[in-house]
C-alpha cells in the first residue's frame, strides 16, 4: 500500500501596515515570516498591510511570534473567485511606490535573467528596492536593502554599466 501525505491549508494574515512602527521592525517581522512563509508568492503587498499565507499547523505559532512586535494581526478574507492567494492578486490593492530619484540597477543574475531594481518609498514611509525581471517590469519584489546588497554580492551577479 502506498503511503499517503497529509494534506495541509493555509491561512491567511493580513500584518497591518499602520502598526509598524519603524524600518527596523519591518526587517524583523520580514526574517521572522520567512520562517512561516518559505514561498515568496504566498506574501502579497496591500493598501492595508502584507498578506501572508501560513500553514495552518502552523499559525498559532506565526500569531505567537508576531504579538511579540505588538502587532495585532488578522485572518485575512480573501476576495470571491479566487481559490487561494498565489493564483492571482488582481483583486488585491497594489501599494503606491515612489522613486526616490536614485539611478535604476540593471544586473544580470547567475542564471543570465536580466532584472532591474530601484529605491522606492512605500506610502508609509518605509524605504526598500522594487527589483523586477526586465521582461515584466510591472511586476516588482520588494526587499529591505541589505536583502539587495545580498542579492547582488552573490557569486555570478554582473550589474551592467
Amino acid at each position: 500500500m502506498a503511503s499517503v501525505q497529509g494534506v495541509s491549508f493555509g491561512s491567511n494574515y493580513i500584518i497591518p501596515s499602520n502598526q509598524i512602527k519603524n524600518s527596523a521592525t519591518m526587517r524583523q517581522l520580514g526574517i521572522e515570516t520567512q520562517k512561516f512563509v518559505p514561498d515568496k508568492n504566498d506574501i502579497a503587498f496591500t493598501k492595508d498591510g502584507i498578506v501572508v499565507k501560513v500553514d495552518d499547523a502552523k499559525d498559532k505559532e506565526y500569531e505567537a511570534v508576531i504579538a511579540k512586535y505588538g502587532i495585532n494581526i488578522k485572518k485575512f478574507e480573501k476576495p470571491k473567485n479566487n481559490s487561494n492567494l498565489t493564483e492571482t492578486q488582481d483583486g488585491l490593492p497594489k501599494p503606491k511606490l515612489t522613486p526616490t530619484g536614485t539611478p535604476i540597477v540593471n544586473f544580470t543574475d547567475k542564471n543570465g535573467e536580466q532584472f532591474m531594481a530601484r529605491e522606492v518609498k512605500l506610502e508609509n514611509g518605509y524605504v526598500c528596492m522594487a527589483v523586477s525581471n526586465v521582461k515584466d517590469p510591472n511586476k516588482a519584489e520588494l526587499m529591505n536593502n541589505d536583502v539587495f546588497k545580498k542579492l547582488i554580492s552573490q557569486e555570478g551577479v554582473q550589474i551592467a554599466k
